[in-house]
This record gives structure tokens, C-alpha cells and sequence, in this order.
């Protein structure tokens, strides 16, 4: 995830969009003993949940808006509200107020 990261900061800096994204070919040396005999589907590591963790990085991205619930009645919703309230509150540095918090 560097070479992303890189490329999304020199972007930035050129002033120009990061799109597209880089493509990053994941490769993996192995250096054992013995032929590798593992598991190579990364998702099948999942076991029982391999279909929905496939699903949930190959989908659609999942997104929370807060911008549009900035007026949002906190405890009206639920649970996630906290996380909601965390996020607009502290400018999207939720690791910080965790961390505050004795959480993380």
C-alpha cells in the first residue's frame, strides 16, 4: 500500500488528481524448505466467510457520509451514530479521540 500512498502524496503535491490509481502486482517469494502448499486465494484464509469478505473488498465501496448528516439527530440513529458524532467532531481523526479515550 506504500507505492499507493506515494502516489496519491505526489499527486497532491503536483496539485493533480490520483486518479487513476497505480496498479500494484501483489508478488510473494518464498523461500522454504519445502514446495509452498498453502492456501494462495487469499480470501479462502477466511474460510467460512471467504464469499463475503470477497464481496465486501471487490464490491461496491461501503461510505458513510457525514457531510449530509451534519444536522443529524445523534441519538436518534443507531450505534453507528457514535462513530458518526467521533468522525464530524474530531475532523476524521477518529484514531486520536480513541487513543484519548484509552480505546486504542
Amino acid at each position: 500500500m506504500s507505492i499507493v500512498d506515494k502516489h496519491v502524496k505526489d499527486a497532491k503535491n503536483a496539485k493533480k488528481s490520483a486518479l487513476p490509481l497505480p496498479y500494484v502486482f501483489p508478488l510473494v517469494y518464498y523461500n522454504g524448505e519445502k514446495a509452498y502448499k498453502g492456501e494462495r486465494y487469499v480470501f479462502n484464509l477466511f474460510v467460512k466467510y471467504a464469499k463475503k469478505v470477497e464481496a465486501l473488498f471487490t464490491g461496491p465501496l461501503n461510505l458513510v457520509d457525514i457531510s449530509v448528516e451534519a444536522g443529524m439527530n445523534i441519538g436518534s440513529q443507531n450505534r453507528a451514530s457514535l462513530l458518526n458524532w467521533c468522525m464530524r467532531s474530531y475532523n476524521g481523526n477518529f484514531c486520536r479521540i480513541c487513543r484519548s479515550l484509552g480505546g486504542m
